[in-house]
């Protein structure tokens, strides 16, 4: 039983890496779900200081005392929610990619799945972004970033450096997602990808024009 519904559901159609199994959630009892999914919306609309544990039980159709079955504080709701949602969050961007898939390629897949995860479930998103603590990078972007930086093919920087600039453009797309200012579209998810990748990549050489005598050119002079 998941915290986000359907994660689980879609997650079992996708390839996973090999040699890697998806952590199982630590409890799976039908109450505590509930009250994890209700918090995670409740934090996500209302914030967290405006989000009572009164309000949690009653939204969650359960009493006091089984809310605090589970949990022994509101602090305590809200790390083990962060937790829950961080690591199903990675389950769902772990997803094995074409064979022939180039670097580069993996990367703007990676980054076109993290933009569905974000417009299927914008609530764990807003969550995971106004934590205290987080949002940790997913450990799958700092990898790949690494595999990029091994192969030259991005900037000699620690791939932790890299990644966060990366992670972080994401975070204030995602955030005018949110606001509906610039809400995401396929074009805009591809080539926003596209930019991350460029500003962590190495430059190119730039070709050199070859001089040409007598070139015409559209600036003119100033006449004084």
């Amino acid at each position: 039983m998941t915290i986000l519904p359907l994660v689980f559901s879609l997650g079992t159609r996708l390839a996973r890496r090999p040699g890697k199994r998806r952590n199982p959630m630590l409890f799976q009892r039908p109450k505590r779900v509930a009250i994890l999914r209700t918090a995670l919306e409740l934090f996500a609309n209302r914030g967290y200081q405006r989000t009572s544990i009164a309000e949690i039980a009653r939204c969650s159709g359960v009493t006091l005392d089984t809310f605090y079955k589970y949990f022994g504080s509101k602090e305590h709701l809200a790390r083990v929610m962060y937790e829950d949602v961080e690591r199903e969050r990675d389950c769902y961007l772990d997803v094995l990619p074409p064979a022939d898939a180039s670097l580069q390629e993996q990367f703007l897949l990676l980054w076109c799945r993290m933009a569905d995860f974000a417009v299927q479930y914008p609530d764990a998103m807003q969550y995971l972004e106004t934590y205290h603590e987080g949002p940790a990078v997913p450990l799958i972007l700092t990898e790949l970033v690494e595999l990029l930086t091994r192969a030259r093919i991005a900037k000699d920087q620690p791939p932790l450096v890299l990644s966060a600039i990366v992670w972080g453009a994401f975070l204030q797309l995602f955030k005018l997602h949110r606001r509906g200012d610039c809400p995401f579209s396929e074009d805009l998810v591809r080539s926003s990808g596209q930019c991350c990748l460029d500003a962590i990549s190495r430059p190119r050489p730039a070709s050199r024009l070859p001089a040409v005598e007598g070139r015409m050119t559209i600036l003119r002079p100033k006449r004084i």
